[in-house]
Order: C-alpha cells, then structure tokens, then sequence
C-alpha cells in the first residue's frame, strides 16, 4: 500500500511539473520558437541520417563505401563546428542573433547536397558545411535552453524541449522512404534543408521581436 501511495504521489507531483513546464515553454515566446526550432531542427536530421544511403547509391551513383567517406566528413564538420560554436554563442544577445544564421545556412548547404547530382566533391564539401552549421545552431539552441529557463525549472525544459526534438526526428526518420518514393531522394533532401531554412526565418522572426536585452 506504501508503494502505491508514493507511486501515485510522484505520478501527481509529475503531472503538475510537466503542466507547469508546458505553461512556462507557451508564456515565453523565446522558449515557445526554441521547441518549433527544435522540431525542424531534428526532423531534419530523421530525413538526412536515413536518406543518407540512399542518395548515396540512386544520386550520387557511388559504391557503399562513399556512405562511410561521407559520414567521416560529417563528424569532422561536426568537431569544428562545435568549437567554432563558442564565439557564436558568447553571450545571449550573440546566440540569439547566431542561431536564425546558422539555421538557414546549414539549410543551404544541404540544399547544395541535394543538387549536387553526380559530383562527389561538391557533395563532399556541401555535406561538410551543412554539418559544421548543424551543429554550431545544436550547441547555441541547447545553449539559449539553459540561459531562458528558470533554474528550478531549467531541467524540466530542456528534457521537455527535448522530447519534442525526439518526435520530429522520429517523424523524419519514418517518412523517408515514403517520401523518397513519392518524389524522390534529391526532393526529399530539398525537404529537408527546406525545414532548416523555415526554422531559421522562423526564429530570425520571432528573436527580432522579442530581443533578450540581458547578457
């Protein structure tokens, strides 16, 4: 009886944390673009890491191993882009002003894979700029999370925000294949880098409206 009196005590206090969590993320516009960013940002990615072989094989006309080459590039793109991400995200008034850039940026550059067709170094350099800008808009965007939360509620959001990254790179990574059916490899990668750009001229919008004036 004692294990379900606190059991139904945690499952309460739960409730009322994550209704008080939901409130806070939909009062604070900054917060409230940050979880639509985050949905775009992951759903994004759901279409790129499983679309990923088969452009490989279908646009690209290259053997297996390219795959590989080009996931190698990425994680390098990645490790610079995190340390490059720094400056970028000085102080909050930076981050806000980095984020929209380096949303539409990673945008275009994964837009310029897509089109890349049969040049292999062209995709090679446009896949290794997308990843470098993916990640610095990751780290500033996980960044912003932490600086516009509340501290006794800074968890509970960054897990809920979260959750909603989780949700949109199920969703891309479930519609691919759909898709690359539909209309095919290089349209649904457009689709992508469609939703990074969308997601940056969204959070340019909304940040010019609502500047963080604190540093």
């Amino acid at each position: 009886i004692s294990f379900w009196v606190k059991l139904k005590r945690i499952i309460s206090s739960t409730n009322i944390r994550l209704k008080n969590v939901l409130g806070l993320i939909k009062k604070e516009r900054l917060l409230a673009a940050l979880s639509i960013v985050v949905l775009a940002l992951w759903f994004g990615l759901g279409l790129q890491e499983t679309l990923l072989v088969v452009f490989t094989r279908t646009v690209l006309h290259a053997p297996n191993s390219v795959y590989g080459y080009l996931n190698t590039i990425g994680s390098i793109g990645a490790l610079i882009g995190a340390a490059l991400a720094a400056p970028f995200s000085s102080n909050t008034r930076s981050a806000i002003n980095s984020l929209p850039m380096s949303l539409i940026a990673s945008g275009i550059a994964f837009c310029a894979f897509a089109l890349s067709s049969q040049s292999l170094i062209f995709a090679f350099c446009s896949f290794f700029v997308f990843s470098l800008f993916y990640t610095i808009a990751n780290v500033i965007e996980e960044l912003l999370e932490q600086v516009l939360s509340p501290n006794e509620y800074r968890a509970s959001v960054m897990s809920t925000i979260g959750a909603v990254g989780t949700v949109g790179y199920l969703i891309g990574g479930s519609l691919t294949g759909w898709l690359s059916d539909l209309v095919g490899p290089t349209n649904t990668a457009i689709l992508a880098a469609a939703s990074l750009i969308g997601a940056g001229i969204f959070a340019g919008l909304t940040m010019i409206r609502h500047r963080v004036e604190k540093v």
